[in-house]
This record gives C-alpha cells, sequence and structure tokens, in this order.
C-alpha cells in the first residue's frame, strides 16, 4: 500500500473514531471521552504502522478535546491528565504495533522469498541440496533427486552421506565427506575433477559438485547448500570433440606424410599472403628449415624466376598470388635458379584457391613439378629425330650413289663390241660397288646389333702386330689416294692379346680410315701402341681439319657428321665412330678424342685393361688368316630363291665353273627338285613363298640323302637370331646378301667332308 494512503487511512479512522463517540454520546449520555479512539490508534498502528498511528493518535486528541460539538456533547472537557494518559497509552500501542507489523510482514516476505526459493530451485536444471548442521537433508530438487537417483520426499531427514552415492573420478573415495568437511571447516570447497555419480540402478554419470556453508549472523555454519551440475553430455561432446581433434591431427600428421613423400614441391599460402605449409622437397630445394609464416613476395624476391621464353616474371605474376584472387592455373611453366646449386631448372607450377563451405577463399595450394630432366629428354629426342632425318637422308644418298656406276656398267656389258679391257672394268666397276654397298649395310648392322645387346665377341689369341698389318692393309688404299704419309710408332716386343680379332681389327681401320678421310692430302698419319703400367694404349694421330671443343663429346655419337666435316665425309653413314666405341667397350675398353682445335689435327686414344695383354699363350691366331683353297671340285647344285635374278646370275657363274646347276624359284619347287637330283650343294634363300627356306633344309635333313647335303642358307637376313636360328633348322653356312662369290671357292674346294661345317660357320662370314 502506498504510504500517502496509509496516512489517509488514518484520518478516516480518526474521523470515523470521532463520528462514533458523538453517536454514543447523544445516544447515552456522558461517557470516557477517548473510549472509540483506543482501537482505532491501535487499528491503525498494525495495519499501516507507527508514523500513521501516531497521526491517528493525534487527530483523536484533537477531536476528543476541542471539537466544540464533541465537547458540548459530552458534557465536559477532558482534563489534561486524561489526555496525557491517552497519549501515553496509544503511543506505546502504536510502537509495540508496529513492531509486530514488522515481524509479520518481515515473516511473510521470508515466507513468500522461501516459496519463490523453494520454486525457483525446483525448476532450475542443476541440482540443489540443502543439509542442517547436523548433515541431514532439509532441502532437495527434484534435479538433484534425479542426479542421485531418490525420491526427493524420500531424502528429506536422511543424511546426506546415505542420499549421495557419488564417488570422485580420481580417487573413488565418497563425496559425502566433502559436505562433512564442509561443515566442520565451514570453507567453501568443490570438487574440480567431476565425480562419477554412481546411481542406484548402475548407471554411471559424471556430475560437477559443489558446497557452501549456510552461516548465521555469528558466523556459525547452519548447514551446507550442495549443488549438482550433469555434466554427462558435456563431457561426452568434449570427449567427442577430443577425438575429433586427434582424428583431425592424426588426419594432417598423415597427410604431412603423404604430401613429404612425394617429389613434387607442395605449398600451402593463406589469404594475407603467407606459406602456412611445405613440405620436404620443397623445404630441401630451396633451402629453408620451415616456411611457415614467411610471406610469398619475401621468398620470391630472393629467387630468379624467368617465363620460359626466358625474360624474368614479375613476382606479382607468381601462381600462388594469382590463384588468392580466384584464378586456377594448371601446368605453367617457368625457369627458376636453384639457390642451392645455382643451377637453371624448368619446373611447372598448377595453383588453386582453397575455399571452404560458403565457397569463400581462405587460401591457395601449388604443386610444382621438376620437368628438367624431362625438357631434355626432349630436346634430346628432338635431337635424335634430327639426326634420324639426317641419317635416311645420308643411307638414300650413300646406296644411290653405288646404283648409279652399277647401272652404268650394266648398260655397258649389253654392248656386243665391248672390248676386253672395257668388260674388266665394268666388271670390276660392279664389283667394286657392291662391296662398298654391302660394307654400308654391314656396317648399319653392327650398330644394330649393338645398340639391342646382341653384338658378341669371338676372342682368340692373337698377336697385337698382326692386328695393326691387318688394320693398315684395310686402311692402305684410302691413305695412298690421298698421298698421306703413314707412321707407326709400335712396341718393339712382340704382345699377345686375347680379343676378337676381326673387331679389332675393324677398329684400328675404321679409325685409320676416319684419319685419312679428314686429312689434307699430303697429310701425317701415325698409328701407335704402348703398353703402360695398367693399360694397353692404341692411338691414331693426324694433322686434319681437328675438332671445335664442344664437339668432342659428340663425335661418338650415332648418325653425326660434324661441320665441317661432312664435306669431307666422302661417302659414310656417320655410324663409324659410334660402332668403334661400342667394340671398344665390349672389349672392357674406352675411347676419346682429343684435339687442339680445328685444323689442328686429332688424336684418339683407345684404352684397353691390362689384362687383355697375354704374356704366354697356348695357341696364337694369326689375324686375319689366309686360307688357300684346295683344288674346286665339280659338284651337283641346288639354287632356290624368289629372287630370278639373283639365281639366274648365281647359276651362271657356277655354270661356267664346271658345276651342275638346277634353279628352282619357291619353296615347294625347291624341295621336289632336290628329292629328284639330289645335290651335294644346296643354295636356298630364307624367305620364299611356299615353303620358307628352314623348312626346305628341314625337309631335306629328314631324307638319308639328304644328312650329306651342305646346306647354305644365303639371305638379306643377317641377325645374330637369324644365323642361329638357320643352324638350328641344319644349315651348314649362313651368308647375308649380296654374297662375296670368293668364298665359293672355299666352299666347293671341299675343306672337310660334305656336311660337317655346321654349327662352326663364323657368323660373320659373307660380309
Amino acid at each position: 500500500m502506498a504510504r500517502a494512503n496509509l496516512y489517509l487511512l488514518a484520518v478516516a479512522a480518526a474521523a470515523i473514531a470521532g463520528l462514533a463517540q458523538w453517536w454514543l454520546l447523544t445516544l447515552f449520555g456522558p461517557m470516557p471521552p477517548f473510549l472509540t479512539f483506543y482501537p482505532v490508534v491501535l487499528i491503525v498502528a498494525l495495519l499501516a504502522g507507527a508514523a500513521p498511528g501516531v497521526l491517528a493518535l493525534a487527530l483523536s486528541v484533537l477531536l476528543a478535546s476541542y471539537l466544540p460539538s464533541v465537547a458540548a456533547a459530552a458534557g465536559t472537557r477532558a482534563d489534561p491528565a486524561a489526555v496525557s494518559v491517552f497519549i501515553a497509552m496509544n503511543l506505546v500501542i502504536c510502537l509495540l504495533a508496529d513492531r509486530w507489523r514488522r515481524a509479520r510482514l518481515t515473516e511473510s516476505a521470508a515466507s513468500r522469498h522461501m516459496e519463490l526459493a523453494g520454486v525457483a530451485m525446483a525448476s532450475i536444471r542443476e541440482g540443489v541440496v540443502a543439509t542442517d548442521a547436523q548433515g541431514r537433508v532439509i532441502f532437495i530438487n527434484d534435479a538433484a533427486g534425479g542426479m542421485l537417483g531418490c525420491v526427493p520426499s524420500v531424502a528429506l531427514g536422511a543424511p546426506f552421506g546415505l542420499v549421495c552415492k557419488a564417488i570422485s573420478a580420481s580417487s573413488r573415495e565418497p563425496v559425502a565427506e566433502l559436505v562433512d568437511s564442509v561443515l566442520h571447516a565451514g570453507s567453501r570447497a568443490g570438487v574440480a575433477d567431476s565425480p562419477a555419480s554412481i546411481l542406484s540402478d548402475g548407471r554411471e554419470v559424471a556430475i560437477e559438485l559443489s558446497c557452501v556453508p549456510i552461516r548465521s549472523d555469528d558466523g556459525t555454519t547452519r548447514g551446507v547448500v550442495v549443488t549438482l551440475r550433469d555434466c554427462t553430455q558435456r563431457k561426452q561432446a568434449e570427449q567427442e570433440a577430443q577425438r575429433l581433434l586427434e582424428a583431425v591431427q592424426a588426419e594432417k600428421e598423415w597427410l604431412s606424410q603423404v604430401l613429404s613423400s612425394i617429389n613434387e614441391e607442395v605449398y600451402f599460402t593463406d589469404t594475407r599472403k603467407r606459406y602456412t605449409f611445405a613440405n620436404r622437397v620443397a623445404m630441401r630445394e630451396f633451402g629453408y628449415t620451415s616456411v611457415k609464416g614467411i610471406e610469398v613476395e619475401k621468398v620470391l624476391a630472393n629467387l630468379v624466376v624467368l617465363r620460359p621464353d626466358g625474360t624474368p616474371r614479375p613476382i606479382e605474376e607468381a601462381p600462388p598470388l594469382r590463384a588468392l584472387s580466384g584464378e586456377v592455373i594448371r601446368d605453367e611453366e617457368q625457369i627458376v635458379r636453384i639457390p642451392r646449386t645455382g643451377e637453371l631448372r624448368h619446373r611447372q607450377v598448377s595453383s588453386a584457391p582453397v575455399r571452404d563451405a560458403n565457397d569463400r577463399i581462405i587460401g591457395a595450394v601449388s604443386v610444382v613439378r621438376d620437368i628438367t630432366e624431362r625438357k631434355r629428354a626432349e630436346a634430346s629426342l628432338r635431337e635424335a629425330d634430327h639426326r634420324k632425318d639426317v641419317f635416311l637422308a645420308t643411307l638414300s644418298h650413300e646406296l644411290r650413289n653405288p646404283l648409279a656406276p652399277i647401272l652404268t656398267a650394266a648398260r655397258l656389258l649389253e654392248s656386243p663390241d665391248l672390248t676386253a679391257t672395257e668388260l674388266e672394268r665394268c666388271g670390276s666397276i660392279i664389283s667394286r660397288q657392291v662391296i662398298h654397298m654391302a660394307s654400308l649395310l654391314n656396317e648399319l648392322l653392327d650398330v644394330s646389333r649393338f645398340t639391342r645387346g646382341e653384338l658378341t665377341l669371338n676372342k682368340e689369341c692373337v698377336r697385337l702386330q698382326q692386328l695393326l698389318d691387318a688394320a693398315v692393309e684395310a686402311a692402305q688404299p684410302l691413305i695412298d689416294a690421298k698421298g698421306h704419309r703413314l707412321h707407326l710408332e709400335v712396341p718393339s716386343a712382340p704382345l699377345t692379346l686375347e680379343v676378337d680379332p676381326v673387331r679389332l681389327t675393324q677398329v684400328v681401320s675404321n679409325l685409320l680410315a676416319n684419319a685419312a678421310k679428314y686429312t689434307n692430302p699430303g697429310g701425317d698419319i701415325t698409328l701407335g701402341a704402348r703398353l703402360e703400367a695398367d693399360a694397353l694404349l692404341i692411338f691414331v694421330r693426324d694433322t686434319g681439319i681437328g675438332l671445335a671443343p664442344e664437339n668432342v663429346a659428340d663425335i661418338f655419337e650415332i648418325f653425326v657428321q660434324l661441320e665441317p666435316a661432312k664435306a669431307r665425309a666422302q661417302g659414310g653413314l656417320g655410324i663409324g665412330l659410334a660402332l668403334v666405341k661400342g667394340l671398344v667397350e665390349l672389349h672392357g675398353g674406352l675411347i676419346d678424342a682429343q684435339s687442339a682445335g680445328r685444323d689442328r689435327g686429332s688424336t684418339f686414344n683407345v684404352t684397353f685393361p691390362r689384362s687383355v695383354v697375354i704374356a704366354q699363350p697356348d695357341a696364337l691366331t694369326d689375324a686375319p688368316a689366309a686360307v688357300t683353297p684346295l683344288p674346286e671340285k665339280s659338284r651337283r647344285v641346288l639354287i632356290a630363291d624368289d629372287s630370278r635374278d639373283g639365281a639366274v646370275a648365281l647359276a651362271m657363274l657356277l655354270q661356267r665353273r664346271g658345276h651342275e646347276v638346277h634353279v628352282a624359284y619357291n619353296g615347294l619347287e625347291a624341295l621336289k627338285l632336290a628329292a629328284q637330283v639330289k645335290p651335294d650343294i644346296a643354295f636356298l634363300d630364307i624367305g620364299m613363298p611356299g615353303l620358307s627356306g628352314h623348312e626346305v633344309a628341314a625337309g631335306i635333313r629328314r631324307e638319308d640323302w639328304g644328312r650329306q647335303v651342305m646346306l647354305i642358307a644365303v639371305t638379306g637376313w643377317g641377325q645374330e637370331g637369324d644365323k642361329r636360328n638357320a643352324y638350328e633348322a641344319g644349315f651348314d653356312h649362313h651368308f647375308t646378301k649380296p654374297m662375296d662369290p670368293r668364298r665359293l671357292k672355299s666352299i666347293f674346294a671341299g675343306r672337310g667332308p660334305v656336311g660337317a661345317h655346321r654349327g662352326n660357320e663364323d657368323p660373320r662370314a659373307g660380309r
């Protein structure tokens, strides 16, 4: 009630009392002057308090003592003593009534507060338990009952230790002891490690518990308020968050390991243009132990970065910076000088923005691949392709050159009035050019065998002097034609080597021919050899056109003919030195070239290990050994070749030598003809229609008469595998076209019984 209303109540009550006093006087006559005013003051004091009561007292005194109408009606005026007594008594009444009123109000407010507190405690999610000084439960809300597994109404009055079964998660001690310690010590306490509340139904719930003492005005502990908070879900959420954090950390570590294990450089950049990650390859390449937090511009400022065309690339064009603006860069090439080595290397960069779930750019990822080796390989392939084109053009040129004199000589042979001298010259031209073509093809086949690893050596014991003499003999015509002077510097003591004599003769003769070609007429060529402490050195020195320093390493590459050497090559495929290098390496040796520069001559050094030198050989082979054939006997010969010109030419040659010759042009015809004539010697082409030469040979060998036939394969297929297949099919000899007719003498001279040569034929025969 508002304070003004309380005073109005006092005024109204005094007025009512005055009217009641006047009414009683009119009805009953004289009576005590303050009869109706005593209860009014008491009621006002009880209802409105001391101040309104005093106001009612003052108004009552005025009405009873001074209002003329009241005094007249009473027949007497109140004396001062009576007024004093009235005032004194009612002042006491006002004070007592005001105190009683205040006590009631306080009690009512406390009751309301307790009711509100009870409602509040019952409605909150946290559990609240209050105990008295003896630890008995005097209040427990439903939330606490649910956490502790008890009914709140039953728990009232019970000791807290019987109600709360919670134990500490760390010490596994009962939590009720905490309440006892607070009651006795009077200090605030709590359980920080979230004890587990073990309920009656066996469930275990994680709770947080704290105790606060209830104190009276004098500081005495009158009880404890225990608050309980169910943190099971929070703990589960924390555990799940921890599990997710550990999973994310494990995935991060796994991703870091994966990125660190790949050979490409990987970078991550944030939106502040700073590196946040770089794998080991990237850090090793640029000499950093960590790039985290370093600005991209700062790293790039210390690098030399070029565009593919060699022009400098500005820092703002760096792919990681462009990716932060949303651009996707795929396989952009650049050239970077690596700080670790100072080497310029080709690199391929891909960068892309990294976006979050809302498609906002939160960084950029860059992958850098070193493509230097690929670039070098591409350049090598282009160079090899160029060399191949040059080689094919050279091969075409070199194969066409002999055809012109051959064709011209053949036309001359058709003339009826050709003299004996002209006839001999035509035959010489044709023979020489065919031998030249065969030499080109054999050289090409040798290189092909070497590159495929199929070229093998037939090592023998042979004197070094014999090898050098044979090489000089092979190269002498070219040396004499150019008017060169040949000097020999060979050891005075004889040396015996375990080498392939044919191949080593080929090496030295090629080097001599090379020197003769590229030396101006009338020059000097020196062939020398000397035995050193751990090696045998064979060298060829000339006074020719020499080599530029940048070309020394290239001259042993296949299909290479350097300028200005092409103008002096005088024919050739540019594979001679490559073949020489391969043959030397097959022997375990090394070859190198030295030159003081162009027009200052060259020196080719062939170094073999000392192990090729044999001190006391058991048998020596003269290389190449000349065999004197026995007189040629007349034989019955079968020729089978689908090339009619080749078959007829060979038949004519053999007939002129007195042999009986039979010719077939396919495999079936050859097998039938062989059964009819039973030849002593059969020349069989391999690639014939109907039956192949292998099948014809096998058919002949199956016959009793065919076991003594000498079978000779004459074919354009001259690889080592082709020769091996021919011997396995039953052939005694294998000749690669064109066959040198001079080798026919040794065959027809009967070097041993017919059919006894199988498997013993030199695989290089017929070259």
